[in-house]
């Protein structure tokens, strides 16, 4: 009798936070709160962390024709904790027909009870698996896919893209996984798959089947297909394929030539990231590109900062991986998204010159007056539609890789690429978060950088440099120039910024320590000043840069 009091409330429980989960349904497709689907999928997330699906042996036939996709999925299922649930999302239009489990161990069949409100599913098992058990699920189901929001996948009658956020598949977001995927499409259809093989037509002649396995553990992954031109080149031992739509008029070979340059910098930056095959598809018509770090890359842009930042998931949030349903962020999102965005700027600069970088570095801007916490910016804030994702995403992709450039300049080249390359082999396939990293520089630099990541990562003070009492003399012939330095934000950044005298036959460039607020700066010049500017090169967040500049005219 207990026992069944005990799981009647667990059944309670569970239908209160699907209705809730039901309603943030709503909310998000109207854009009208984040919160409380935060609250639901981090309460999801909560209740998973006793699991991990660890393997997937997907078989699946795409209908373009029909829209519909029929699927049966084998999935390992890996216990953290004693239990007797399983809980994963799916896409509430996709009928589950069927689903059996099997002990690892014994191999036998076992009945399961299957319960579902909306994403929400749960599996009640029939007796509890212990700690370091697995469990073999087999999941039938086959349906349309329902829009949710902020997904753009779709199965249209000559294409079709199947994306994570479309929860097309079982999914608990709890770590890596295998994978292997067998499908069927119509016959005119190409599957743009890493290494993927097309054995043969199916027995009507109306269909191919294909099978791909990843290289390596992922933590998620796409599937498209569709009408295609296709180009292949390889370098180093690696073989990258690209795709574009036969409607869709690109220039391939610069393209792929980007892709190759790119790849080939950060794995000398950062460290092998495991590829020995890339396939990368132009998405002309989606609204976002995507890399969750299963070799397979969608670019909805082909210019070159689009092209790096997404080959740059490959390091990060593919290999070195976010918890993604984390309701209070953590500076995942940030591991993720703004270490991609720092490395596009890297690969500019180090690869198109200085002037390219600061070019492209004019685009990273915030509003100093809008800022969120870093720290507490989440998958699902990113993935919203409206003025709030704006906001998110200048947090995480244009203030996320500011931190990353002044943090460079605080440490020096040297140290920073220490510690950069010191956090992808320490955490790579491994979730990681902002304390994780913040533990890394400390190691490399022997002292605590709780002052910087508090109020840059933690917190949403800003920086405001400014120029004041200008003072110029001539002394034989040599004009001697003085001016002050002020920080007038809140933060303090304990190290040396560029000011540049701009003069009638040239420039002069000093360094200044900004220990002291204000710091003096002295200019010798054998002409007269035109202009000073504080930071000229634009390496620390100063989003009010009004102020640094002076000109002695308008004195």
């Amino acid at each position: 009798m207990k026992r069944k009091k005990f799981f009647f409330l667990i059944l309670i429980l569970f239908s209160v936070l699907c209705l809730l989960s039901s309603y943030s349904y709503y909310l998000l497709i109207t854009n009208r709160s984040p919160y409380i689907l935060k609250l639901v999928t981090g309460t999801a997330d909560y209740l998973m962390k006793g699991q991990n699906i660890s393997n997937y042996n997907i078989n699946l036939n795409i209908s373009p024709e029909k829209g519909v996709i029929n699927v049966e999925s084998d999935i390992n299922v890996k216990f953290i904790k004693d239990r007797r649930y399983i809980i994963f999302l799916l896409n509430d239009g996709l009928k589950i027909d069927s689903i059996g489990y099997k002990k690892a161990v014994s191999n036998q069949p076992s009945a399961i009870s299957h319960y579902r409100i909306w994403l929400i599913n749960f599996l009640l098992l029939p007796e509890k698996i212990k700690k370091d058990d697995d469990l073999r699920i087999n999941i039938k189901y086959e349906g349309n896919l329902r829009p949710l929001g902020f997904s753009d996948g779709y199965i249209k009658e000559k294409e079709f893209i199947l994306r994570n956020e479309d929860l097309w598949y079982p999914m608990d977001f709890q770590g890596l996984f295998t994978l292997n995927v067998k499908g069927t499409v119509p016959v005119s259809i190409t599957p743009a798959l890493p290494v993927s093989i097309i054995n043969k037509l199916t027995g009507d002649g109306k269909g191919k089947r294909f099978s791909w396995r990843p290289e390596r553990p992922v933590t998620g992954f796409a599937l498209m297909g569709g009408y295609f031109n296709k180009l292949s080149k390889s370098v180093n031992g690696i073989t990258y394929t690209l795709y574009s739509p036969v409607y869709h008029n690109e220039d391939m070979e610069k393209a792929i030539d980007s892709i190759i340059l790119c790849h080939s910098f950060f794995k000398s930056q950062f460290g092998d990231d495991g590829f020995k095959n890339l396939t990368i598809i132009i998405t002309p018509h989606g609204y976002r590109s995507y890399n969750h770090g299963a070799g397979i890359i969608t670019l909805s842009k082909t210019d070159f900062p689009t092209i790096a930042h997404e080959i740059a998931h490959n390091w990060w949030g593919g290999t070195v991986c976010v918890d993604l349903l984390r309701r209070k962020g953590g500076g995942g999102q940030w591991i993720a998204e703004g270490f991609a965005e720092f490395s596009s700027l890297m690969a500019i600069e180090k690869l198109h010159g200085k002037d390219a970088l600061l070019k492209e570095i004019k685009n990273e801007n915030f509003n100093p007056d809008k800022q969120r916490i870093i720290d507490s910016i989440t998958t699902f804030d990113n993935l919203m539609d409206g003025e709030d994702v704006k906001i998110n995403n200048q947090m995480v992709y244009a203030k996320g890789a500011y931190v990353l450039i002044m943090l460079r300049e605080i440490m020096g080249e040297e140290k920073f690429m220490k510690a950069i390359r010191k956090f992808f082999s320490e955490y790579n396939y491994k979730i990681a978060d902002s304390s994780d990293f913040q533990r890394t520089v400390e190691r490399i630099m022997g002292n605590s950088f709780s002052w910087f990541f508090n109020p840059w990562i933690r917190g949403t003070e800003r920086l405001d440099f400014k120029i004041k009492d200008l003072n110029s003399i001539e002394r034989g012939g040599t004009f001697v120039t003085t001016v002050k330095v002020v920080n007038q934000g809140k933060i303090n950044i304990f190290a040396e910024i560029d000011v540049m005298a701009i003069t009638e036959n040239g420039k002069e460039i000093q360094r200044v320590f900004m220990d002291e607020n204000p710091a003096t700066v002295v200019f010798n010049t054998k002409s007269k000043i035109k202009e000073i500017i504080a930071d000229p090169f634009l390496k620390w967040a100063d989003m009010e840069r009004g102020n640094n500049i002076v000109n002695p005219k308008n004195l």
